[in-house]
C-alpha cells in the first residue's frame, strides 16, 4: 500500500484531513486501499514540527461512511481514482531508486 503525501491529501474545510481505509474504492478522494490484509499499522510523520496534530481513528460501516465524513470531501471517479493511483505508483517507484 502506498501512502498519502501532503500536496495530495484533501484537506476539509473544517481543517481536518480525514483518510479512508477500506478494501474497495468509496469514491472519496483520501482512500487508501488495504489490500486484503485484515491488520496493519498506520504512521504518519511529521517533518519540521515541534508537534503533530492529534490522529483519532473510527471504524465505521461503508454504507455509512459519507455521514462520517465533511460535507465538503469530494467524490472520486474511476477515471480519476485510476489517473491518482498511477501517480501514487509513479512516487512510488522513485523513491525505491
Amino acid at each position: 500500500m502506498t501512502g498519502i503525501v501532503g500536496s495530495e491529501a484533501h484537506v476539509d474545510g473544517d481543517g481536518k484531513v480525514r483518510i479512508v481505509f477500506a478494501g474497495r474504492d468509496p469514491g472519496v478522494r483520501n482512500w487508501l486501499n488495504v489490500s486484503g490484509y485484515p491488520r496493519g499499522l498506520f504512521v504518519t510523520r511529521w517533518i519540521w514540527c515541534d508537534e503533530g496534530p492529534q490522529t483519532r481513528l473510527s471504524v465505521v460501516p461503508v454504507a455509512r461512511l459519507r455521514s462520517f465524513l465533511a460535507p465538503d470531501t469530494p467524490q472520486v471517479t474511476p477515471e480519476q481514482r485510476a489517473a491518482q493511483l498511477r501517480r501514487r505508483r509513479t512516487h512510488f517507484v522513485h523513491r525505491r531508486r
